[in-house]
This record gives structure tokens, sequence and C-alpha cells, in this order.
């Protein structure tokens, strides 16, 4: 009776009830204001990266020095998994997942177990730097190069940008890239000190000395404090030039030896944009705040420093706000073009009153979506709108039952309030369970492990918040809505309606007669029908993990066959200025070139002086049909994209075949890849790492599967990460070095100072700037001059060629090492033309020759999509046991009968041949999201299931089975027709990015049209049974 009392509470006190709607509407908008929008939700857990360099170290040196230690150290610590190693080009980077929400401690536990190595390693190596990776979301990348030779000092000018765009609240860090440090180097001039007689050595070890920022100490008499420091503060490039040393008796200037540069030092990347030197600033945003409103602030500033800077291009590469208010904008707008569509079908087919009493009972849901979000500290992304999207069908659902339960009520002669009260109570029961059943179902996809599972948990909880609010709606404004707008003078043609669907009863009453009285045939046709016809299907369907869709970049990436960054170069150019004539102008926004290093354009990054990467940003594509051309765009809250002209005519595969087909000649010379970055919680769709202790025998192992992989149809950019790139020159010491006292070590020690670039210290010049000051040799990177060094002997004022002391070896060692949970793995990946096969088809004709090297001892891992796919293939079996076992729990307390709840539980199965004969019919494969669309449908299956079998579970004969049935005849075609109507623009006119709802829409809309079937049909026939 408490539910009557709450109803009647609500009506009766419609004044409050309706002030309390308009105070969660505005408190939704509060909410809305203050949410993050983004892309997407994080798609990993929180982790700890260890990271550090040696520039003159190669990668299997690094390893043996450091590496190793650190992962000792990671694999020791219990609250760490999955550690991941990259070392390359004297560089490392060691990740782990973070367990039990360790984060706050871990840094500093770590870092006091790597100071005890301090003491093995040479004296200029600097310890790992240790830190916890925060979730941050990228922005917005701008270049900056000149347009003609003005002398402007553009490094400044990049400075002064990248600091006022690091000062916008939320910015969590702007950077440019290859950092550009400004610094004074000694250069060292070996011919002017043979010239002087000196020594290499004593010239650097004196140099070494010349200034020095640390303090001396402090004097404190009675009266005052007095700190001395050195001369360090404002210091000329003329007085370190002109500064006396002496070496060997000998008193000489420093610009006899050695000139100073003034430099901006930077990593080993070379940047260009549309084939002109560029300073890149890549920008990302905290957690916190919009990235919508963050992107108008940064291009304000921008704006003001074109004009500020005419002779500088300014340059947006790419800005995540605008795939942001895209995607966003696609769903909202399907959503809303949905609810329209809807409304127009509750008023053609039940009542104006009606409809208008469902529409207004939707933003409930929303306002209570909203505050979620913002309490839970979630933002609104695509996942959440995916959310709403999922829910849409059982908020509608819920409404129309609630509404037209009133509505019959009415009709049988009850006052408006007594028809509101009672109508409420009687589904009540039905759409709790109805819920309870959707929340048991999208539960267990919280409990999804790594990055998917974090990827998608908003999903369930958007769900669960948006259908509980739904109920609360039901029962608490919905009513008053009704008595309000039922009082309302609206014309209405219900004579008309009320004669259609009495002819749709009368025909649908006779199909039962006759159905019923042929039952055990046609449940024995039906079930077999479907079963058979499921089987078969699903076994015949492909399977991919996400669908693809046009990308607004195309990667080109390769190495050239010299480890140098200035022949990498100089073979780019070239690449650079045949993009530049082949591809229009209307078709990308700019071609953007990092010499250095190779990147997928998501979390793969690698460096090396022989890599390169050129990233063609592609501008939005037109739209291609009429309703995404002239009335989606209508309805786009999130803001239009006009500053982004939409003149791209061809997709990105059409544009990448271009690419391929100008650079055809280049292809095995500068080995050419060329990618487009998809979305999704993977990076590759085919990825297949392998494991051993023998070099040579993976990479007999890399190539039987790569010719295999390259006689499969539909597989391109094939490729290995076993690169032996490093040449190393081993030098040993021979009997006659031992001889004259030379040591390993103190030898090692000597060459290092003709090797490195060494930092001093640190000075600050006449305007008050901190910069560092270096030390190198001009001829560092002359290997014929290196074999002519000649050191001092120990003990001695004699020197040697280093040619008399040493044997040289020469090997090519391998570049980039790799490792998972401490084993070195090389990994093969590839990209699939989805249209043509899925990784499934692939691994079928790949299996024998991986079983075979797994066979030999070899290790095989298969990672990529079909890796995702095989881990949810297990995770959802999971889910979907535990929710049906849940469900079944839930319906036999309902009907407090085991029976009747397996009856009502045999639906959901049945209704997955609707599901795939939509995919069929759309010519779509099964998707994460078409599983997704699945779970969504099983709430509004089971809210029409039940509402049926409530009313003929009472029948006590054939004819009041056939009028029970026939009283839900309406609601259920209602709330079927309103759902797939309000899906069709996104089943149908899905392009973009779009596409990737597409499935999930698709699912529920085919999966509801077919359950509607079952539920008229199969059950009234199959109920009659249990009557005989």
């Amino acid at each position: 009776m408490i539910i009557k009392w709450i109803i009647s509470f609500f009506i009766k006190y419609k004044s409050f009830n309706h002030l309390l709607f308009i105070f969660l509407i505005i408190l939704a908008g509060f909410s809305y204001k203050d949410l993050p929008k983004e892309m997407f939700p994080p798609s990993s857990p929180d982790k700890v990266v260890v990271s550090g360099a040696y520039y003159s170290s190669s990668s299997q040196m690094l390893d043996m020095m450091i590496v190793r230690d650190c992962e000792d150290i990671l694999k020791n610590n219990p609250n760490i998994e999955n550690i991941s190693t990259v070392i390359t080009k004297g560089s490392y980077h060691i990740t782990a997942d973070i367990l039990n929400n360790h984060k706050n401690f871990i840094v500093n536990e770590l870092q006091n177990e790597i100071l005890k190595l301090d003491e093995n390693y040479p004296t200029d190596m600097k310890l790992p730097t240790i830190k916890t990776v925060s979730q941050v979301f990228p922005l917005i990348s701008v270049s900056l190069y000149k347009k003609n030779d003005s002398p402007v000092n553009i490094v400044e000018i990049a400075k002064d940008l990248r600091d006022e765009i690091s000062s916008v609240k939320n910015i969590y860090e702007a950077a440019l890239v290859g950092q550009y440090d400004k610094t004074l180097r000694l250069v060292i001039n070996n011919n002017k000190i043979e010239a002087y007689n000196l020594s290499m050595q004593k010239i650097i070890n004196k140099l070494d000395f010349l200034y020095i920022i640390y303090p001396a100490g402090v004097i404190q008499t009675s009266k005052n404090q007095y700190f001395i420091n050195p001369k360090s503060l404002n210091v000329s490039i003329d007085e370190i030039l002109n500064t006396k040393i002496k070496v060997d008796d000998k008193v000489i200037y420093v610009k006899d030896v050695a000139d100073v540069e003034n430099i901006y030092e930077k990593d080993s990347l070379e940047t260009r944009t549309d084939a002109k030197n560029s300073i890149i600033i890549d920008t990302k945003k905290a957690k916190k705040g919009d990235s919508i409103k963050l992107s108008q602030k940064i291009n304000k500033i921008l704006k003001r420093y074109k004009k500020q800077y005419p002779n500088i291009e300014i340059k947006v590469l790419n800005d995540s706000s605008f795939w942001i208010k895209t995607r966003l904008n696609v769903v909202s707008s399907n959503i809303i073009i949905g609810l329209i569509l809807l409304f127009f079908t509750i008023w053609l087919f039940i009542s104006l009153k009606i409809a208008l009493v469902v529409i207004i009972g939707i933003p409930v849901s929303f306002a209570f979506g909203l505050i979620g979000l913002e309490y839970f500290e979630h933002s609104l992304n695509t996942l959440s709108m995916i959310g709403v999207l999922l829910s849409l069908g059982l908020l509608v659902d819920e409404a129309i039952v609630v509404s037209e339960n009133i509505h019959r009520h009415q009709m049988l002669g009850k006052s408006l309030y007594r028809a509101c009260i009672e109508g409420t109570y009687e589904v009540m029961p039905t759409l709790f369970v109805a819920v309870m059943t959707t929340i048991v179902a999208f539960l267990p996809l919280v409990t999804l492990s790594g990055g998917l599972g974090i990827f998608i948990k908003i999903i369930p909880m958007m769900v669960i918040i948006l259908i509980v609010s739904s109920f609360l709606e039901s029962f608490v404004f919905l009513p008053a809505h009704y008595m309000l707008i039922n009082k309302l003078a609206l014309k209405s043609n219900d004579s008309i309606r009320e004669k259609f669907w009495q002819i749709i009863l009368k025909k649908y009453t006779n199909l039962l007669y006759k159905l019923i009285s042929h039952k055990y045939l046609v449940i024995l046709v039906l079930i077999l029908g479907i079963v058979g016809s499921t089987a078969f299907m699903l076994k015949n369907s492909k399977f991919i993990l996400f669908p693809e869709f046009d990308a607004m970049s195309i990667n080109i990436t390769g190495k050239s066959d010299y480890n140098s960054l200035q022949y990498t170069s100089r073979q780019i150019k070239i690449l650079e200025q045949i993009l530049l004539k082949t591809l229009n102008k209307q078709n990308y926004s700019s071609i953007h070139t990092t010499i250095g290093m190779k990147t997928d354009g998501r979390s793969l990054h690698e460096k090396a002086n022989n890599f390169f990467t050129i990233t063609v940003n592609l501008k939005p594509r037109v739209a291609q049909d009429f309703f995404n051309a002239n009335i989606n765009p209508y309805f786009q809250i999130f803001g239009s994209n006009q500053n982004q002209s939409r003149t791209r005519v061809l997709d990105a595969r059409d544009i990448q075949k271009k690419i391929n087909h100008a650079l055809k000649d280049y292809k095995k010379s500068l080995n050419i890849i060329t990618d487009i970055p998809q979305t999704g919680v993977v990076n590759n769709d085919i990825e297949i790492s392998i494991s051993h202790k023998n070099n040579e025998t993976i990479t007999k192992a890399i190539k039987i599967i790569q010719e295999k992989m390259q006689n499969i149809s539909g597989v391109g950019n094939i490729k290995n990460d076993m690169n032996f790139d490093d040449i190393v020159i081993e030098l040993n010491l021979n009997n006659y070095a031992k001889s004259l006292g030379f040591t390993q070590k103190e030898f090692i020690n000597t060459i290092r100072k003709y090797l490195i670039i060494q930092d001093v210290t640190k000075i600050t010049n006449a305007s008050s700037e901190l910069i560092k000051l270096q030390l190198t040799s001009k001829h560092k990177d002359d290997y014929a001059l290196f074999k002519n060094i000649e050191v001092d002997i120990p003990q001695s004022n004699l020197k040697v060629n280093i040619l008399d002391i040493v044997n040289i070896k020469h090997s090519k060692n391998i570049s980039t090492i790799k490792k998972e949970d401490l084993k070195k793995i090389f990994t093969i990946t590839a990209s699939l033309d989805k249209k043509q096969t899925s990784s499934r088809e692939f691994y079928k004709q790949l299996r024998s020759s991986i079983d075979r090297l797994k066979s030999q001892g070899i290790k095989v891992f298969i990672k990529g999509e079909q890796g995702k796919n095989q881990q949810v293939k297990e995770e959802i079996s999971k889910s979907i046991i535990f929710a049906f076992l849940g469900i079944l729990l839930i319906l036999t307390w309902f009907f407090n009968s085991f029976r009747l709840s397996i009856f009502s539980l045999s639906v959901i199965p049945l209704s997955l041949l609707g599901i795939l004969i939509g995919h069929k019919i759309v010519g779509l494969p099964l998707t994460f999201s078409s599983m997704l669309g699945f779970v969504g449908l099983i709430g509004i299956i089971m809210n029409d299931t039940l509402l049926l079998l409530k009313f003929i579970h009472k029948s006590k004969n054939i004819e009041i089975l056939i009028k029970n049935s026939s009283l839900r005849l309406r609601p259920i075609l209602l709330t079927s027709i309103t759902t797939i109507v309000g899906l069709s623009t996104l089943i149908f006119f899905a392009s973009g990015e779009s596409l990737l709802m597409q499935p999930l829409a698709v699912s529920i809309g085919f999966g509801l049209l077919w359950a509607t079937i079952i539920n008229l049909i199969y059950l009234p026939v199959a109920y009659s049974i249990k009557l005989n």
C-alpha cells in the first residue's frame, strides 16, 4: 500500500511535484556545465613508469647496465603486475600496472630500492625517474614555422606561446616537441690542441672545472650572515672565451682551443610541417576540464599570436575537440531525432496527450544521468552517450506501459484520479522486475578485466542510473503529468485510432486461434527453426571487435638504411614533395613530418635516427547522404564545427591508396607502411609476439609467419620490430696496452670524454636566464679521426694511438628491445581489410604454422584484435551465465514458479536470431557494439515478456488466454514500433563516426522486432499447452 500512497501523494501535491521536476532540470544544467567532455573514457589502469637514459649506450648494453636491475625491483613488488619494457636509442621505459589503488606510496617505495643501485653506474649517468601516470587527454597540437627569412626568433615565440597555453586552467601540459633548452656549448678543437702540443684529456679536465653554480658556504658573524657564492651570474660568451687556463705549464685562453656555441639543445628529432622546418607544441589536458571550452580558449590565444606575428605560420595540426563535438553530436542528434520520431509515432497510434506525457518524462532520466556522471567523476563522452542510447528503448517502454495502462483504466470508466493511481500501481511490480533484470544483465560488464573493462564500465553505470531514474519517474512524475496534460483541450481522432486497433486486434485474435489449434506443431517448428537458423548464422558470421570507419589522419612510417638523422631527413624531403604534388588540398589540411621517431598515432613511439613518421591530417569528410547533410546538422547540441570546412570528397582508404601508389618506388628502400589510426582498445588488427632465447631462431620464425601472411588476402602493412640497426664497435685492450699500464675502466673513461656531450654546470646570462653550460669535442662524430685519437699513457707524459693498444670488432645489435614480464619478445603486426576478412578467419589460415613453431619450443602469443576477442568471448560468456542466473533468481521470486521463470527466460536466446538477421540485412559483421546492443535488449524484452505473462498466467482456458494476450498487444507493439522508429536513423543512415554505434542500434532494433513476434506468438501458443 505504501506504493499507492507515494503515487497519490505526488498526484495530490502537484505544485510540489512540478517544482521538484524543475529543480532536477536546473540541477542537471549545472552538472552539464561542469562535466568534462571527452572522446572516450580512460582505457588503461593506473601505471607506474620507470624511465631513464644513457645516450652513449646501445640497447643491449643499457639492458645489462640498469634495466634488468629495475625490472627485478618491480617484479618483487606485490602491488605491481604486467611489466612492459622498451629499450631504444640509449633510453628505456618500463611501465607496470598498479594494483589495489596503491598509487600514492608506490613511487617512494620504488625510489628507495632504486637508490641502492647507484654505486655501480657511471658518474654522469642519472638515476631513473619514477612516476605514476595520471590520466591525461591529448587536446591540441600546434605547428609554428617561418613564412619567409624573417630574423624573428621563432623558438622564443614558441616558448612564450607554450607558457601562455600552460597557464590556462586544467591544462596538464603544453610542451615543445624536442625541448629546445637554451645552452652554451664549449666546443673543443682537436687540431688547435695538437698545434699547442697539449693533452686533450687535460684540456677537458680543466674546462670541466671552469664554472660551478653551487655555493661555497655561509659565514655567520655576530651582526650579519654572509653567503659565499661563486661567480656564475651574468656570464657572457666573451667572458668565457677570454678566461685563462693553465695546462702543462702553458697559459692559454679558452678561445685558443675552443669555441662557444649559443644553441637550443633539443632531442634527436626534426619536425616539419608542409615540408618546412617547424616547432610543435603538444597540449594535454587534465582529467577535469571541458576539452571543447579549453580548445576555444587556446584558439583565441592562437588568433592573437597570428595577428602579432604575421611572418610566422601558426597552424593547428589536430584538435581533439573537433572529434569530441562530432562524436557527441552524432549520438545526441540521433537520440533527439529518435525522440521526435517517437513522439509522432505515439501521437499517430495512441494520442497526442500520451505522446506528450512520454516525452516530458524523458528529461528526468537524462537529468539523473548528468547528475550521476558528475557525482561519480566521469565525463560526458561517446560511451556515456552510448549508455543513453542503450537505455532509450527501456525508458520509452516504461513510460508507454504506464501511460497506456492508465488510459486503459480510464476506458473502463474510472475517474482520472483513480485511473492514474491504479493504472500505475498495477504495472509497477512488473516494471520493477524488468528494471532489476536489466541491472543484473549489465552489472557483469563492470567486472571485465584489463583496459577493455576500464574502457566500457561507464556504459553499465549510465544504463543503471537511467533505468532506475526512469522507474522512479514512472510513479513520481508521470501520473501527475498525465493528469495535467489530460485536462488540456487537445483535439483528438480517437475513434479512427480505435477502429485501427480493433482491426489489428481482430486479426491477431484470429491468428492465435489458428496457431493454438496446431500448438504442438507450431512450437516444434518455431523452436527447431529458430535454434537451427541461429546456430547456422552464428557459425557463418564474422566478428570484429570494433567496426572500421573513416578517420582524420593517415600515418606513413618507415626507416632509412643508414642510422643518421641528416641522411634520413634528406630522404624524407623527397617523399614530402611527392605528397604535396599528389594530394589535393581540398582533402588534407597539413602534412606533418617527424624524423627520428616512428609512431602509430596512438601509444607506440619508437625513437631512432633512421625512423620517420609523416602524418597527413585530413579535412572533415563531406556528408554522403541527404539525412546527414541536411537534417542532422540542425540537432548538434554540442556546437557545430563550422571552422572546420567539410571539403574532403574521398574516404581515408581512397587517399591511402593514392599515397601508396605515389610512394611505391620508395616502399622497399624506406620500409614504408601507411596506416589509418582507428578507435578501440587494441593497437593493431594483427599482433603476434614471439619469444625464444636464440635470436636466430626468432628470425627464422618471423620469416615463416610473414611469408604465410603475405599469401592471405586482405592482410596489409606487414612488419616486425626485430631490427639490427645498432652498429657496435667493441674495443678490447691488447697485451701492449696492458704492458703500458692501461686498464679497461681507465681507458674507457678516457675515451668517453672525447665522445660525449658533457653537462658542466648551469650559469645565468645577461638576461638572467638560467642556461646549461656543456662541453664537447668538435670532432666527436668524426669516425676517421676517432681511430687516430692519441691518449695519455698512464704514469707518463707520452701519448699512444688507440689503434696501437686496442683490437676493434664491429657487430650489429638489436636496436629496440621489448619485454613483457621480463621476457624478450619480438612482434609481427599487420592491418586487415575487414571487408575481405576478419581476425578469426586470418588465424584459421595461420594456425598450422603457429602450431609448428610452438612444437619447436618457440613461444607464440596472439594479441591484437584476436587476443582481445578471446578475452571478450571468455569474459562475456561468464557475464552472460551470471546474468542469466541472476535474472532466473529474480523471475523465480516474482512468479514463485521455476517453470514459468524458465519459460519467460527462453525468449532472450530465441531473440538472438533477429539480431543476426538484422546484421545480415544491413551488411554488418558482429562487433562488440552488437553484443552491448544484445545486453541492452534484454531489459526491453523482459519488460514486454513479464507484462504479457502477468496477464496470461491466470488464464483458465483458451478463450481467456487469447483475450488477455490481446490486452497486451497494443503496448507491446507500441514499444517495439517507437523504439525501432527512434533508432531508424542510426540503423539506416550511419556514416563516419556513427558507424561505431550502428551495430548497437541494429541489435536493439531488429532484435526487438523479432522479440515482439516471439512474445506475441510463441508465449501464448506455448502457454496454451499448459492449459490442456
